[in-house]
């Protein structure tokens, strides 16, 4: 298996988190230039969850126990047995796409930054969790979601969607199938893995109708 790197813009604006709102309000962009806000409890948490996950699925040791505090970002995050746990769904699952695709080929990208410069829309750039590429058959991309609160589905999610023209970049029309998926083992609903699938000919359709012009309108002077 080997791990793969994407290329990544210096001077990005529109992360794939964030694509969703941008597309209801593309003046976002323009509004929130220059301001720096600090960072929630709640973001701080899963960034560190992220970072445990990024070492585990590196096969490195995170060297953390339950009841340690980590500090990240000016908050004190306890890392408890619930964060552990919730960390080793996301990476029991990833090791099941892993086990599926164990004797073809792949390309493996792990908390890999990249744009959509391939595109013309070098300012749409982001980090993509997990994926797995398998040539000429599956693209797979999962993003682990540490929050409870707020539920996020799969389907038809754009920065779902954005992570899989960034792992994919200018081999994604070779691809038979694009499987995408959100980990959320602490999401209120119980459903813990969300996934959908969807083929190169449709991502593209809903960049050329959807995307680009979205970015296009975020990134002018008078965007709304």
């Amino acid at each position: 298996m080997k791990s793969g790197g994407v290329h990544m813009a210096e001077h990005a604006e529109i992360g794939p988190s964030g694509l969703g709102a941008i597309m209801l309000c593309p003046g976002m962009v323009r509004m929130q230039r220059g301001r720096k806000d600090a960072t929630s409890f709640a973001a701080a948490n899963g960034t560190v969850a992220h970072m445990i996950g990024e070492k585990l699925l590196k096969g490195k040791r995170p060297n953390i126990f339950p009841g340690e505090k980590i500090t990240q970002e000016g908050h004190e995050i306890p890392v408890d047995k619930d964060m552990l746990d919730a960390v080793q769904v996301y990476i029991d699952h990833v090791n099941e796409i892993r086990e599926r695709n164990k004797d073809n080929y792949c390309i493996e990208g792990i908390e890999a930054k990249g744009d959509l410069g391939f595109l013309g829309i070098p300012e749409v750039f982001g980090t993509c969790d997990y994926s797995l590429s398998v040539p000429f058959k599956t693209l797979y991309v999962r993003d682990y979601k540490h929050g409870q609160g707020v539920l996020v589905d799969a389907v038809d999610n754009p920065q779902l969607m954005a992570y899989a023209l960034i792992a994919g970049q200018g081999m994604i029309g070779t691809f038979d199938t694009i499987d995408m998926g959100i980990v959320q083992p602490r999401g209120r609903s119980g459903e813990t893995i969300k996934t959908w699938q969807t083929t190169p000919s449709e991502l593209m359709e809903w960049v050329e109708s959807e995307l680009k012009p979205t970015v296009k309108l975020a990134m002018s002077k008078d965007a709304p």
